[in-house]
């Protein structure tokens, strides 16, 4: 194809194409977790309380999670700048 006939619309750039693939498989994955973190909290033994409380605090921060990413995707979708730290914030978390 010469270069005359390619496709100046698309901005993209390979480093958010790749980002935008990462986030969305990452997506993926952790909104079949919590899936599966909900079946098992209505499942046998789900009437203990406290391990019932400990699914629920892990399904709210896979939540938190899949929102912090959504948001990263709509940024990249918009053409927003990558961010300036070379280490990815929504790998920065702690157990508790």
């Amino acid at each position: 194809m010469k270069p005359s006939h390619v496709n100046r619309d698309t901005t993209e750039t390979l480093g958010a194409k790749l980002e935008r693939d990462r986030l969305t498989r990452r997506a993926r994955r952790v909104t079949a977790v919590i899936a599966a973190l909900r079946r098992q909290a209505g499942g046998p033994g789900a009437e203990t309380h406290a391990r019932n409380r400990h699914i629920q605090r892990a399904i709210t921060e896979f939540e938190a999670e899949v929102a912090a990413i959504n948001a990263r995707l709509s940024a990249i979708a918009a053409g927003a700048a990558p961010t300036q730290s070379r280490r990815d914030p929504l790998c920065d978390w702690t157990t508790t």
